[in-house]
């Protein structure tokens, strides 16, 4: 009976797994591509933008989960193609293309305690189409296009002024439109658009010692990419490729030596150029412009958590597996596991067969996301890995190859 049960339950489990799909969030109040957006107290902040006929937005708009879309006090200089992050609890936004079509210097800063946006002082130069991120207090930002139409290679930081990065940071070959995020003590790009075409580059960068170190490239080239990370995974959501091409592909890169970017479920409709971010346990996709230009309004969402099967003593949202890592493996993988709350829990894999293979964890687990790794030291095949918990027990099928 066994080895007649085990067969049967991963191909249920892969019929389960491969259904994962996109849902349909709260459309936004405003349509728009060429947004930024940030998370800030439990909530996704969409700023800026522009409309189908290329008007630049200043409407700022909030979506929480639980209470839907709230509209905040509007930028000062309305933009498009801008850049932001959360800095020091203020959401700061970066250059972006004005009213007139013009690459925008000009920088605000907006407090969430007073609902206002305030000046700070001006980049050194205009810039649009670059990227942002904060990493260890300081806020950094690179790329983009001048106010001649030249892609930039130069970086910048922010304290009380904006200084050069010492030592220095150039993106080669310069760009625009490509994603950008800080992860484990680095600066992350993938993705934009050269002036030969869109790029498969992805890069890390450490400011403390000026090291960069290439990533496991695109699988396809593009730009005008959205990006984001939990800290540990990097999901490359949309833009547009070397055939002018807009896509819908998604992709997402976890943290580690050697790892590759895994495709993910594709999004409902292609999409360049929108804000992409991660709440909860879940990944956000948000506005965009489609492939004939128009923006939109639309808001996709994707569970972390796909695979989830309720039990006779609790709903599906306690326990939660999901592989984060290769899969296919070849030399190991993560996973991410969720129990709903603190407990008891053991991870075990099972062979098709449902021959017990290895032991992942067992003992007491908070009630959060935690991740475990596995080593996959096994035949190549098709395994499940399961999670045992006090509401429940769920599985993820993997496959090892050699």
């Amino acid at each position: 009976m066994r080895t007649l049960f085990a067969p049967v339950l991963l191909l249920a489990l892969v019929a389960t797994a491969s259904a994962q799909t996109w849902d349909e969030g709260p459309p936004m109040p405003t349509a728009r591509a060429g947004a930024t957006g940030v998370v800030l107290d439990g909530r996704i902040v969409v700023i800026g933008g522009q409309t189908t006929t290329g008007e630049a937005l200043s409407t700022v708009e909030a979506f929480d989960p639980d209470e839907g879309w709230t509209t905040l006090s509007p930028l000062r200089v309305a933009r498009s193609f801008a850049a932001s992050a959360v800095l020091g609890g203020r959401i700061v936004v970066v250059g972006g293309r004005g009213p007139e079509g013009e690459p925008l210097s000009s920088v605000e800063a907006y407090d969430p305690a007073a609902n206002e946006w305030m000046a700070l002082p001006d980049l050194p130069a205009p810039r649009e189409g670059l990227g942002a991120a904060v990493l260890d207090g300081t806020l950094y930002v690179t790329g983009g296009t001048g106010a001649d139409g030249v892609l930039f290679a130069s970086a910048e930081k922010f304290g009380d002024t904006w200084s050069a990065l010492t030592p220095p940071w150039t993106l080669d070959p310069p760009r625009a439109g490509f994603g950008m995020v800080a992860r484990g003590g680095f600066l992350v790009t993938a993705g934009g658009f050269s002036a030969v075409g869109p790029l498969r580059r992805a890069t890390e960068f450490d400011p403390e010692t000026g090291l960069m170190r290439a990533l496991d490239p695109l699988p396809f080239p593009r730009g005008g990419v959205a990006a984001t990370t939990d800290g540990e995974t990097i999901w490359v959501v949309g833009g547009r490729d070397d055939n002018d091409v807009v896509t819908a592909n998604v992709y997402e890169l976890i943290a580690g030596i050697d790892r590759v970017w895994e495709p993910q479920p594709q999004l409902p409709q292609p999409v360049e150029a929108a804000v992409a971010a991660v709440l909860g346990d879940s990944l956000y996709v948000l506005g965009g412009a489609d492939a004939f230009g128009g923006a939109l309004d639309a808001v996709r969402v994707l569970s972390l958590f796909p695979v989830n099967v309720p039990t006779e003593d609790g709903p599906a949202s306690s326990p939660a597996i999901a592989v984060v890592g290769p899969n296919p493996s070849r030399a190991g993988t993560t996973l991410e596991l969720r129990l709903g709350r603190p407990g008891s829990a053991r991870v075990t894999v099972f062979d098709v067969l449902g021959r017990e293979v290895a032991v992942l964890h067992d003992g007491d687990l908070g009630g959060g996301p935690t991740r475990v790794a596995w080593g996959a030291r096994v035949p190549a095949g098709v395994y499940v890995v399961r999670l045992d918990g006090p509401d429940g027990t769920v599985s993820v099928p993997l496959t090892v190859a050699r």
